[in-house]
């Protein structure tokens, strides 16, 4: 009994929980009219997740549309110019469309497509995330809707006129201070003005579950990749990963992977005009929650953990990190 107790004291409960909490963050704060509509969603995201013709096409799109894998590069001027430390850089920018939003507007596409739904709708902000969900669209053969503030189409401009090109309709918005915050607003109102026939797809760890999942396991793929590559290029683990964070959905997809707990690796994440932080103390709604280990964790082989351990020990001076 002591030792079934001691277990399940161990244990990790999983993230999110059945209401989309994440810890104190996370769940749904809807209108009455919209609970149905994301009962939906949610039924059928669990449906589809584990579903092995939805993974085999998620793949398949990957590799031969994304152009995945997207490679690990060494960046060794960039790490001669910083005291030694070995960076190495996860070259998102090399996936079609030129940023890692793809990876779940593909997965949303394919969602809206399992759905029945015509429409996509979403917000943009710099435009990466319209261009990605106006080209998942254009493969579909759904509608797009973007909202955007009039703002962010002034300085985003060569972005509108790709989405325009992919056949997407950019929606202006107008009021406020133009910008991304009202974009989300104007794209929830048609959202809820259409919820039978499109799906909203929001392009970054926020908003209702089950989004925030939903954004977290299509960007798994960058964390997924980006470990094994690093694996193969240096027989080892990084000492810290590192990812910008806006929304989250970069660095999110990059943390859950590299965090797993057999071998968990520090991550840190930066914000504009701010220093680097721990991940767990601007964590996204995805994220885990739990203290990120001072020291890298030994492997479960004790000789593969002294081979580790003696490694660490003779490079202490030059870190290696990975960024995304």
């Amino acid at each position: 009994m002591a030792q079934q107790a001691k277990q399940n004291v161990g244990r990790r409960q999983p993230l999110p929980d059945e209401s989309g909490f994440f810890g104190a963050y996370g769940g749904q704060f809807l209108p009455p009219q919209l609970e149905a509509p994301f009962a939906e969603i949610v039924k059928a995201y669990h449906e589809i997740e584990n579903d092995a013709s939805f993974i085999a096409e998620l793949r398949y799109l990957r590799k031969h549309f994304q152009g995945r894998p997207t490679p690990v590069y060494h960046a060794r001027t960039l790490s001669l110019g910083n005291g030694g430390a070995q960076i190495y850089l996860k070259r998102e920018d090399l996936n079609h469309t030129g940023a890692h939003k793809l990876n779940h507007c593909m997965g949303e596409g394919l969602l809206a497509k399992y759905m029945g739904k015509k429409k996509v709708i979403a917000e943009t902000g710099a435009g990466q995330h319209g261009v990605a969900l106006a080209t998942a669209a254009a493969h579909f053969g759904l509608e797009c809707e973007i909202h955007m503030g009039e703002v962010d189409i002034e300085k985003q401009a060569p972005n509108v006129s790709r989405m325009q090109l992919l056949g997407a309709t950019v929606v202006p918005v107008s009021h406020g201070l133009k910008t991304l915050k009202e974009a989300v607003d104007s794209a929830f109102e048609a959202y809820l003005a259409d919820y039978e026939n499109s799906i909203y797809c929001i392009g970054s760890v926020v908003g209702p579950h089950p989004f925030p999942l939903m954004v977290r396991d299509f960007q798994r793929v960058v964390g997924i990749e980006a470990r094994e590559q690093f694996q193969e290029m240096t027989g080892d683990l990084p000492d810290v990963v590192e990812a910008c964070i806006g929304g989250g959905s970069n660095a999110i997809g990059l943390f859950t992977a590299c965090r797993r707990p057999c071998t968990p690796v520090p991550a840190a994440s930066t914000t504009p005009a701010s220093a680097p932080s721990t991940a767990t103390s601007r964590t996204p709604a995805g994220a885990s929650t739990s203290p990120a280990p001072t020291t890298p964790a030994a492997t479960p082989s004790s000789s593969s953990a002294a081979r580790r351990a003696s490694s660490r020990r003779s490079r202490a001076r030059t870190p290696w990190r990975m960024c995304s």
